[in-house]
């Protein structure tokens, strides 16, 4: 299952970025078939990358780090990425959606359902997701 970085770079105005970022730190990017419209960016992100960084027109840099999986919002975006909690914000509490999302990766892994990141929810959700 693919996971990606998609961003929307603007310039201050709001106008859409023109110049194109180098070449993401922390993996290698595949070729697109096709570059993106201006100030949109869409990489996919192989499995076991947890932080990259992206240069952007020589201007400045954005280092993206994932929280480890033992963390509210590590394990949000780890079951974001998994398609497991669709469309929440990883906001690193432990809401309903999580518990919920939890649930449903507990039982479809056979572990014993909480809905709580517990120590093997957390080492099977890094797994699962290669980080």
């Amino acid at each position: 299952m693919g996971r990606w970085l998609n961003l929307e770079l603007l310039d201050s105005t709001g106008t859409p970025f023109r110049q194109r970022p180098f070449p993401p730190r922390g993996w290698e990017a595949a070729p697109s078939t096709a570059p993106p419209p201006p100030g949109l960016i869409s990489l996919e992100i192989p499995d076991g990358v947890a932080e990259a960084s992206l240069r952007v027109a020589a201007r400045f840099t954005l280092d993206f780090r994932l929280p480890p999986a033992d963390d509210v919002a590590g394990a949000q975006a780890r079951l974001n990425q998994l398609q497991l909690l669709l469309r929440a914000k990883v906001d690193g509490e432990l809401g309903p959606k999580t518990r919920h999302a939890l649930l449903m990766f507990q039982r479809a892994h056979r572990l014993t359902e909480t809905g709580a990141l517990d120590a093997e929810t957390c080492r099977r959700l890094a797994e699962e997701h290669g980080t």
